[in-house]
C-alpha cells in the first residue's frame, strides 16, 4: 500500500472512532440518588447526590466537603473549593469509592445551588 492510501485509511478510521465515541459520552448520564441510596451501589457508578453542606476541609491538593440529607456523606475533590461554605446547598456529580468500609463520592462537578427565599 501508498503512503496516501494508508493516510486515507487512517482519517477514516479515526473520524468513526470519534463519532462511535461521541455517540457514547452523550449516553452516559449520572444517575440521581439520594446520599441514603449510596451504600446500596458498587463503587465507580457515576451519581449525581444533593445536599447541605455540613462541613469544609480544606487541604494542600483536596477539598473534602461533607453534605448531608437525612445521612451524611463526604464528597473527595482533588482541587480547591472557595466558595463553598457550611450551610451550602450543592448538587454534586461524581463517582462512588469506598474508603476504610464507608462510601463517599469522589467529585468531578460540584454545583452551588441558589438559596430558597
Amino acid at each position: 500500500m501508498e503512503e496516501a492510501d494508508l493516510l486515507k485509511i487512517a482519517l477514516v478510521v479515526s473520524i468513526t472512532g470519534l463519532f462511535i465515541l461521541s455517540i457514547v459520552s452523550s449516553k452516559l448520564v449520572a444517575e440521581e440518588k439520594t446520599l441514603a441510596e449510596i451504600d446500596d451501589f458498587d463503587e465507580s457508578i457515576y451519581v449525581t447526590v444533593k445536599g447541605i453542606v455540613s462541613s469544609v476541609e480544606r487541604n494542600d491538593k483536596t477539598t473534602v466537603i461533607e453534605i448531608q440529607e437525612v445521612v451524611r456523606k463526604k464528597v473527595i475533590v482533588f482541587w480547591d473549593v472557595d466558595d463553598v461554605a457550611k450551610g451550602d446547598s450543592l448538587i454534586v456529580e461524581g463517582k462512588i469509592d469506598e474508603y476504610k468500609g464507608t462510601k463517599q463520592i469522589i467529585g468531578d462537578n460540584i454545583v452551588k445551588q441558589k438559596p430558597l427565599k
